[in-house]
């Protein structure tokens, strides 16, 4: 996964994931049930909590790989949490990016 630098994050904004042609922002709250889902998960899950961590703890925007991107698909189909608005579309934009990669 690579994170670049997306400036200042926008101040409801604790976790920005970049994709082609919208970036998806998660709340502080949505980003701390994310880390724990994934730290649940197995041991490359625990892997992508900490590159999502660490990008958190920097501010910066994530860009994630397509393996990732089915990693944290796989999460939401899993999960049996209600969804805010905004996790709601960054799994849509993540069924989306993995569909159009084939």
């Amino acid at each position: 996964m690579e994170a670049h630098n997306c400036g200042k994050l926008p101040a409801v904004a604790s976790l920005v994931f970049v994709f082609e042609d919208v970036d998806r922002a998660i709340s502080e709250e949505e980003a701390r049930w994310l880390f724990a889902e994934l730290l649940a998960a197995d041991d490359a899950s625990n892997a992508l909590a900490s590159h999502l961590e660490e990008a958190h703890g920097k501010g910066e925007c994530v860009e994630t790989t397509l393996e990732e991107k089915r990693k944290l698909v796989q999460l939401f189909e899993r999960s049996t949490r209600a969804r805010s608005h905004d996790l709601r579309a960054l799994e849509i934009a993540l069924h989306a990016a993995v569909f159009a990669a084939g």
